[in-house]
Order: structure tokens, then sequence, then C-alpha cells
């Protein structure tokens, strides 16, 4: 269901690293296009979850050090006609998922452009989450870029501050290039 979900949520897994090597997940949960019935996208999205894991572990193994994600959600043009049941319900069944199956791989979520509802909505939603999966979570509204700046390499900002939606869903390769390697490491993009 690639296809149909790619037009429905703009993803990319790999759009380079964090200044601590992790690699950077965005998701522009605001430029959504919610269907109707998410009984295609839940699955699609678990599967994207579960090989992102999968390549975690492979990653772990290999450098003999948990590696995990940094998780940035882009809020922009979220706005109330998007909450609707079925897309609560769906963020919560998606929530709930990854705290019980991948609570320890991600080392931060941060959600930016997050609009004045989002505090009383994060509120409802994270009562299923483990308060030390919380703790790794920032929000932060339109002036995020000082604070991603402390955590996210120039290369990676791009990907967040200038990327197209199709680029995005490309990523890691920008233009053809493969992204830059945190510094020290050799590991290859796959």
């Amino acid at each position: 269901h690639g296809e149909w979900a790619v037009g429905h949520w703009p993803i990319g897994f790999h759009c380079g690293y964090s200044k601590s090597g992790s690699p950077v997940k965005i998701e522009r949960l605001g430029a959504c296009a919610p269907p109707s019935d998410t009984k295609l996208l839940y699955p699609y999205y678990l599967a994207l979850v579960d090989t992102l894991q999968r390549r975690l572990d492979r990653t772990s193994v290999t450098s003999g050090r948990l590696q995990q994600t940094y998780e940035l959600f882009d809020l922009a043009g979220l706005g109330t006609h998007m909450v609707t049941f079925t897309m609560l319900s769906f963020t919560k069944d998606v929530m709930l998922a990854f705290a019980t199956h991948y609570p320890s791989s991600f080392s931060k979520a941060v959600v930016i452009n997050a609009p004045s509802f989002m505090a009383r909505l994060y509120r409802i939603l994270s009562t299923v989450l483990p308060a030390s999966v919380k703790a790794k979570v920032s929000i932060l509204g339109a002036e995020y870029e000082a604070e991603l700046a402390n955590d996210l390499t120039p290369e990676t900002l791009y990907w967040v501050t200038t990327a197209s939606h199709a680029q995005l869903c490309r990523a890691p390769f920008r233009d053809g290039a493969a992204p830059a390697q945190p510094a020290g490491s050799s590991r290859a993009v796959r």
C-alpha cells in the first residue's frame, strides 16, 4: 500500500543524523491528507516502523551500542478539521503500539509547529505512554529552529526546513547524493 499511503503521509525515514549520531525520521503530520478509513494506513505505518526497527537492531549489533532514532513530527498546517475520531483513534493506536513494542527505539521525539490546542491533545493522548517515553518528548511551536540546531546537523536541518514533501519521501538522497555521515562514522546508508 506504499503508493497509496505516501499520498496521505509525507514521511522521511532517514533524513540525516542528529549530532549524537541518531538517524532522523521526519513526519509532516500537518500535511497529511487523512483518509476517512485508516484500515490500510495503520498496517502500512506499523510495517514502516517495523522495518525501521529492524534496521536499528542491525546497526546496534554491528556497532555494539543501542542505535535509536531522533523522531521529528512537523504539525505545520494541522487544524482542528483534521482532529476526527478516526484520526484520534489511529494516533492513539499507533502511540500505544509504539510505546509497547518499540519504547527504546528513539532517543528523542520533537513536535514542531504545534498549534495552541496541541498541549491539551497531547495530555489526552499521552495517557497511554509510560513516563520513560514522555520524558523524551518536546513540544515546540513555530520558534523551533534554535532548539533543533542544538540537536541536528545542518544537512539534517535541510530536510526539516527546506525539502519538499516529494523529496522527504525519497530521503536520504537529495539531488542524487547520499547524506553526510555523522562525524567519526563509517556507516553506509543502505
